[in-house]
């Protein structure tokens, strides 16, 4: 039951891919969930918040999500990161 139940969850926590979309304010997450609902969402950059910087976290780096009850990992050894300026300026700041 327990195994099950995060096999189904971790996923949703891990994040596929991530992008400021054109009008700045906001962003596209993308994840690995199994329910379509949860796979793919647009949230305002004003509700989330990074504790460290890239260069400041392990392999994963969390992001928490407002009004989501798990924070989101990316995982930083596997992911390309286009612009890695833009990013820890705009996305990854300690916002709450």
């Amino acid at each position: 039951g327990a195994i099950f139940g995060a096999c189904i969850v971790y996923p949703a926590r891990c994040i596929r891919r991530l992008y400021l979309l054109k009008d700045g304010s906001s962003i596209g997450v993308v994840t690995y969930a199994l329910w379509p609902s949860a796979r793919k969402f647009t949230v305002p950059l004003e509700q989330i918040s990074s504790q460290t910087g890239l260069e400041g976290s392990g392999i994963f780096h969390k992001i928490n999500i407002r009004n989501r009850w798990l924070s989101h990992l990316i995982n930083k050894r596997e992911g390309k990161f286009y612009n890695k300026t833009i990013y820890e300026t705009v996305i990854a700041l300690k916002r709450f």
